[in-house]
C-alpha cells in the first residue's frame, strides 16, 4: 500500500511545479488521481489548513462536514492542526474529536523550506489501522448464500470481464464491487466510483470523459480528466447503472468494447487500463423492454452477474451483521448497548427488512445512540417496526383444523382488537398467558408478521 510519504512527495512535486505562490495551493485533476491512489481519506489543505482537495473515500469517511466548504480545524484538534501547519509531521496520532475517533498522518508539502500544504491522511474505525482493506471478510455472514458469494468474488476477482452486480437496495453491492476489487491485482490503483443517479444529464458526459482545453465556454485550462481515466490500472464502479441517461449509453458500450476514450471536444484516443463493475436495483429487463436501456450495453456489462439475495433470504446472517455494526459504532460512540435481549433478537430475526441491510444498520444505530442500558429490549427498537401491521393469517387445511387454527384465529382477533402497536402485543400476551418472545414466535408461525 501507498505511504503518507509517497503521496506528500508526489503532491509536493506537482503543487511546486504549478504554483508560485507559497500560501495557496492551486490544485487540479492530477493531484485528485494522484489522492485517488490511497485507500484511506486523504485531504489536501493549504498553508492555513483550508482543505483544497479530498479523495473518494475521505468525502464519505468525514460525512459529518461539508469538505468543499471545511479545514483541518474542523476534523482534528486544535493543537493537532496548528503543529501540522507549522510543518510538524505526525504519524498515526490517535486523536478524537466532537465524537470522531481516528489516527492522523501528515506531512508538509514544502517550497523554499516554507509550508505550502500539508497532506493529511486518516485512519479511522471504518478503514481500520492501515492494513484493513474491503476483503470477503467484510461482508458478514456464514449462511449458503453469503459463503457461496464469498467464493464468487475470490474466484472472478483478477478476471477483467465486466461484473454487472444486482438486488434489491440495502444488499450491499458497494461492498461487493469494493471487495472484487480488493482481491484482485488492481488493488493497488484506484477504485473509483461514480454514482449515476447524483449527475446531472448535461454534465454527465465531461464528468465520466473528461474534456479537452477550450471544449466548451468556461472550459479549464489544460482540459480535465474523467472520472474514467482517473480509474486507471484499477477498477471503475458505476453505481445505480439503470439511472444512467439514454444518451450515454453508446459511449460506455465503447469503452467496454474498445478500452479507449475520447474526452469531449478532442479526438485523441486514450488507451484504458480498468475493469468496469456496475450495479443497480433496477430490473434492467424490463427497462429494455421499455426502451430505457441498451441491449447491446447489457449484454457487454453484464458478462458476470452477480445477484444479492435480500436479507430476509439470510436470516441467520441477521445477528451477526447486527452485532458487527454495532462494535463499529463503538469506536465512535459512546453507547453503552453491548447486546440485545432474546426478545430483542427474536423481532430482528423475524422482521421482513424491507431496506435490507441499510435497515438493519439504521435500527442499529438508532439503539446505539438511545438505548440507555447495556442490553436493548424490544421497546428500545424504532416504533416504525413496532406499529407495521401484520399479514393477515393464511387459511389453515381442512385437514389441520384443531387447536392450531383455533390459536391462529384467537391471535389474529386480538390484534384487530388491541393494534399492532408494542403495547397491544403485550396485553395480547398477558390475555394468553404467555411471553411476548413467544407470542412473536406464533405471529411467525402463522404467517403474521
Amino acid at each position: 500500500m501507498e505511504t503518507i510519504s509517497e503521496i506528500a512527495v508526489m503532491l509536493g512535486n506537482f503543487i511546486c511545479g504549478k504554483t508560485s505562490q507559497v500560501t495557496s495551493v492551486h490544485t487540479d485533476d492530477t493531484v485528485r488521481a494522484v489522492m485517488e491512489m490511497s485507500a484511506h481519506p486523504m485531504l489536501l489543505t493549504d498553508s492555513n489548513g483550508v482543505i483544497t482537495q479530498y479523495n473518494q473515500i475521505a468525502m464519505t469517511s468525514l460525512n459529518f462536514c461539508r469538505l468543499a466548504n471545511s479545514s483541518l480545524w474542523h476534523i482534528v484538534p486544535e493543537d493537532m492542526a496548528k503543529k501540522a501547519l507549522r510543518g510538524v509531521e505526525f504519524l498515526n496520532k490517535e486523536f478524537v474529536k466532537d465524537g470522531y475517533r481516528a489516527k492522523f498522518s501528515c506531512l508538509p508539502v514544502l517550497r523554499d523550506d516554507r509550508v505550502t500544504a500539508v497532506a493529511v491522511r486518516l485512519t479511522d474505525g471504518r478503514y481500520g489501522d492501515g492494513n484493513e482493506t474491503y476483503s470477503t471478510e467484510h461482508i458478514i455472514g456464514s449462511t449458503p448464500q453469503t459463503r457461496g458469494l464469498h467464493k464468487l468474488i475470490k474466484k472472478m476477482a483478477d478476471s477483467s470481464s465486466p461484473v454487472l452486480i444486482t438486488g434489491e437496495t440495502g444488499t450491499g453491492k458497494d461492498l461487493v464491487a469494493r471487495a472484487i476489487h480488493e482481491q484482485s491485482e488492481r488493488r493497488q490503483y484506484p477504485f473509483v466510483a461514480v454514482n449515476c443517479s447524483g449527475i446531472p444529464e448535461s454534465l454527465f458526459e465531461s464528468e465520466l470523459f473528461g474534456y479537452g482545453e477550450g471544449s466548451f465556454t468556461g472550459a479549464k485550462k489544460g482540459g480535465k480528466i474523467g472520472k474514467i481515466e482517473i480509474a486507471q490500472g484499477g477498477t471503475l464502479f458505476l453505481d445505480e447503472l439503470g439511472e444512467m441517461p439514454l444518451s450515454m449509453q453508446p459511449k460506455l458500450l465503447r469503452v467496454l468494447q474498445e478500452y479507449e476514450l475520447e474526452r469531449v471536444g478532442s479526438t485523441e484516443k486514450i488507451p484504458l487500463n480498468i475493469r468496469v463493475i456496475a450495479a443497480t436495483n433496477c430490473d434492467l429487463e424490463e427497462m429494455m423492454q421499455q426502451g430505457k436501456f441498451r441491449k447491446d450495453l447489457f449484454y457487454r456489462i453484464g458478462v458476470i452477474n452477480l445477484e444479492l439475495p435480500p436479507l430476509r433470504e439470510r436470516q441467520d446472517d441477521i445477528l451477526p451483521i447486527a452485532m458487527n455494526y454495532l462494535k463499529k459504532l463503538k469506536l465512535n460512540l459512546n453507547t453503552p448497548v453491548e447486546r440485545f435481549s432474546p426478545e430483542a433478537a427474536d423481532f430482528l430475526l423475524h422482521y421482513s427488512w424491507p431496506g435490507n441491510i441499510r435497515d438493519l444498520q439504521n435500527v442499529v444505530e438508532y439503539v446505539a445512540n438511545l438505548c440507555e442500558h447495556s442490553e436493548a429490549s424490544v421497546r428500545d427498537l424504532p416504533s416504525r417496526l413496532l406499529v407495521q401491521k401484520p399479514a393477515r393469517l393464511a387459511p389453515k387445511p381442512a385437514d389441520k383444523a384443531g387447536r392450531g387454527q383455533n390459536e391462529n384465529e384467537q391471535i389474529q382477533k386480538l390484534l384487530d382488537q388491541y393494534g399492532q402497536t408494542m403495547d397491544g402485543k403485550k396485553r395480547i400476551a398477558d390475555e394468553l398467558h404467555i411471553s411476548l418472545r413467544t407470542l412473536y414466535r406464533k405471529l411467525n408461525k402463522y404467517n403474521a408478521q
